[in-house]
């Protein structure tokens, strides 16, 4: 989880441009100590980049600089940077995020603020300068944005939990405004996530299982006059259930679970259009699964 970055500017007297690197920090791994029942966070990763001529940052190792001036600098850097601790609200935020396995969620580039500028001569040399610009966790900025809080004390888990849901339901709806309205839950079954569907349009609902924002294969088009919505993945049927559609959203699998606004079509009509065996109507909007290649054929 990137928690810090650092752009690092080098002048060397006669050179038109400056050479430029970044160090971007990763929050260390947090292990369970079952016996003594507690957690340790190892070091921070320090990831280092060089930018090149267009400003595309290309990771690399600060050994390539080896042989460099201000290689020594660099390498004080990276030292200080693998002990960084974001300030007390920070921390708290970074905390909650990584107990509830939700780190990808938080985008540092969005959510970050430039908090210093240092500028100094290299040490032991009269033709070297550096600058170098800290970027830190915007709080406030995070609190308004994001989570949608007013104070710091009002994030906890479930409040977590129901912010990753709005991100989920608000971008259906935005693909799909044909749906009036939807309900998810987020799930955890170790390090694997997923979002049932719980109702939709007010309406009581099979099971899905759908990935989060970040990560959903949510694509939507139009066949046949009709807007929908889908995604990839596979139906589990299970034989002891009267369920007959139980969806796991996964990209490496070739069924297709399909949202569609049925307009002036009837529910069998649909089906057919579909070649589908497996649907659910909720008001206007229709839910059935079909295959990869059906969808294929139709779009």
């Amino acid at each position: 989880m990137k928690i810090f970055k650092s752009r690092i500017e080098i002048f060397k007297r006669g050179e038109l441009t400056p050479k430029v690197f970044e160090m971007v920090v990763d929050h260390g791994e947090i292990l369970e100590d079952e016996e003594r029942f507690r957690m340790m966070t190892l070091g921070n990763e320090v990831k280092f980049y060089a930018l090149d001529n267009e400003g595309k940052s290309v990771e690399c190792s600060i050994e390539d600089y080896q042989k460099e001036p201000y290689y020594e600098f660099l390498k004080k850097k990276e030292y200080e940077y693998v002990s960084y601790l974001p300030n007390l609200d920070g921390q708290y935020i970074v905390d909650v995020f990584e107990r509830n396995n939700a780190q990808d969620y938080l985008d540092f580039d969005n959510y970050c603020e430039q908090t210093s500028c240092e500028y100094k001569q290299l040490p032991g040399s009269d033709e070297i300068d550096t600058i170098v610009y800290k970027y830190e966790l915007d709080v406030e900025t995070l609190k308004r944005k994001f989570l949608e809080i007013k104070e710091l004390v009002d994030l906890t888990d479930e409040e977590l939990d129901k912010v990753l849901c709005r991100l989920l339901e608000r971008k259906i709806l935005k693909e799909a405004p044909f749906i009036k309205s939807i309900k998810v839950k987020r799930k955890l079954n170790g390090n694997q996530e997923y979002y049932e569907v719980i109702r939709i349009n007010g309406k009581k609902c099979e099971e899905f299982y759908l990935k989060g924002a970040n990560s959903t294969t949510m694509r939507s088009d139009v066949a046949i006059g009709m807007p929908l919505i889908y995604f990839k993945g596979r139906n589990e049927v299970d034989e002891f259930s009267s369920n007959p559609m139980r969806f796991f959203e996964d990209e490496n699998d070739n069924e297709i679970l399909v949202f569609v606004g049925r307009r002036k079509y009837g529910e069998k009509e649909v089906a057919q259009v579909f070649e589908s065996g497996f649907y659910d109507s909720y008001k206007k909007t229709m839910v059935c699964i079909t295959s990869k290649t059906n969808i294929e054929h139709m779009l």
